[in-house]
């Protein structure tokens, strides 16, 4: 094989490589389009996350500030008319169904969900650095 044939072949093999690179790098680009909005929900979700366990952190302190209150209240309870002991027994029974609840979500906080979404999440909201650059949503590639 002479030179031109070499040349030539070499050329075909460039523009071969040319067109390929230019497709993975149109495919890259339209990788990225899709990530950003998706990144911007993850964001969007932990701020939200953030600013309900603070919201929940602040009902929790105002109910035993009120708890407390109740507690003073309580001694008082014999001097009641009967209307206002019932309405004290229904806020009582509506109290402990709040406790309780705040128990529940203490214990198990995502109760719909299921245990991959909260393995994902859970990830996410250890490390959402490594979980968003990682490009494995925190899975190690096989």
């Amino acid at each position: 094989m002479g030179i031109p044939e070499s040349f030539s072949r070499l050329c075909h093999s460039y523009l071969g490589l040319a067109d390929r690179f230019q497709q993975l790098d149109v495919e890259c680009m339209e990788l990225k389009t899709r990530l950003v909005p998706l990144l911007h929900s993850i964001q969007a979700k932990d701020e939200q996350i953030r600013a309900l366990s603070d919201e929940n952190h602040r009902l929790k302190e105002e109910i035993e500030a009120v708890t407390a209150k109740y507690s003073a209240l309580k001694a008082l309870e014999g001097m009641m008319s009967p209307e206002l002991n019932d309405l004290l027994q229904q806020a009582e029974a509506q109290a402990d169904l709040v406790d309780e609840t705040l128990q529940e979500m203490d214990h198990d906080g995502m109760p719909g969900m299921s245990a991959e979404d909260r393995q994902i999440l859970q990830q996410f909201t250890a490390n959402p650095v490594q979980f968003t650059t990682n490009g494995q949503n925190g899975r190690r590639q096989s």
